[in-house]
């Protein structure tokens, strides 16, 4: 029935009308002058009559503090437990997942904390190359691999596909293209191979001869070998912007023919994207 076209010419014009609102503020805002009264409302508009607002029930419980912290597998609510009748309430929050965090430190932090270089020129590119966060953002989620690929496949019918950033995220099971961390076939073994190689960076020396004489520097490198070279990182995000909408498969197929990791590549174009 055109559910998912449906879905993306609603949320997508939306996100157009919004930020064209946004950069001109009398679009946001049209007067009666313009022709935009309210005689244009069509009559069920009009006849319309909305519920009464239910007053807002007094809860007796107090909200969580911001301070609330999380230790060494149990969650510890400060001044809470006695409200939450002894912290029966605690048992249904989840734990935050590793990667997670550390992709919420790499986008606060504008470094990729699991793969660097100790050459501060390097690092000041890496900072001069942190893009500004796009926003407002559309997120598409689904339950399968193959309804992410029905909804790239649908977004490339529209023009929107054209004018708007597109980036397709999936798990490592699917974007992985580490030989030795595939084998594993576990979703969780692989997740946790994965961190396990960025923490064990390797330690190397590299030989720089100058004028008058030699000297040894030292450099670390990510364990992942399909992390360590930068410039392949920069080609991978370059080739998949230009690329347009691109599948899942699609991203692990440009990693392949690179070498270089479209994981961690495809969320390094996160904040860029539109969608």
């Amino acid at each position: 029935t055109g559910k998912t076209l449906s879905i993306i010419c609603s949320s997508l014009q939306w996100l157009v009308d919004h930020r064209a609102a946004a950069a001109d503020p009398a679009r946001a805002h049209p007067s009666a002058a313009d022709g935009f009264g309210e005689d244009d409302e069509p009559d069920w508009m009009r006849d319309f009559t909305p519920l009464p607002l239910l007053p807002e029930k007094k809860s007796s419980k107090k909200k969580k503090p911001p301070a609330a912290k999380k230790t060494a597998g149990s969650v510890k609510l400060d001044g809470v437990g006695e409200e939450c009748g002894n912290g029966d309430e605690a048992e249904f929050l989840l734990e935050d997942y590793e990667s997670e965090d550390e992709d919420g430190a790499r986008r606060g932090s504008g470094k990729r904390s699991h793969c660097g270089s100790s050459s501060s020129s390097e690092d000041e590119d890496e900072d001069e190359e942190v893009e500004e966060e796009v926003t407002p953002k559309v997120y598409f989620t689904s339950r399968t691999h193959s309804q992410l690929s029905q909804f790239v496949g649908e977004l490339k019918k529209t023009e929107f596909a054209g004018r708007l950033k597109t980036v397709c995220l999936g798990s490592r099971k699917n974007l992985c293209i580490n030989k030795d961390v595939l084998k594993l076939r576990s979703v969780n073994r692989i997740n946790e191979r994965c961190l396990e190689l960025q923490k064990n960076k390797k330690n190397s020396k590299i030989k720089v001869e100058g004028e008058k004489r030699k000297v040894s520097q030292a450099k670390t490198s990510c364990g992942c070998p399909m992390l360590r070279n930068r410039s392949l990182q920069k080609e991978f995000r370059s080739e998949v912007s230009n690329e347009g909408a691109l599948d899942i498969e699609d991203l692990a197929h440009i990693g392949k023919r690179i070498g270089t990791c479209p994981y961690y590549g495809s969320r390094d174009l996160v904040r860029s994207a539109d969608l």
